[in-house]
């Protein structure tokens, strides 16, 4: 690289740009993406297994819930 292309680039601020200057950063941000997509599953099933319960529940047996597909 030419000098004055590599005095460019040692100017342009990173951080601000959004991209990443710390593996930590992106650890952090890795976690909180598997954390939240664990938490969705985890929260679908449990609501696609409970949800049938408490409509049966509150609402009885022939409620038009029941006819729908999957």
């Amino acid at each position: 690289m030419s000098e004055q292309m590599q005095k460019s680039i040692e100017q342009i601020d990173w951080k601000q740009m959004g991209v990443f200057t710390e593996s930590g950063v992106f650890n952090e941000l890795l976690i909180a993406y598997i954390l939240s997509t664990l938490g969705f599953t985890v929260v679908y099933y449990l609501s696609k297994i409970l949800y049938p319960t408490f409509v049966k529940a509150i609402f009885g047996p022939d409620n038009c819930y029941f006819s729908l597909s999957d």
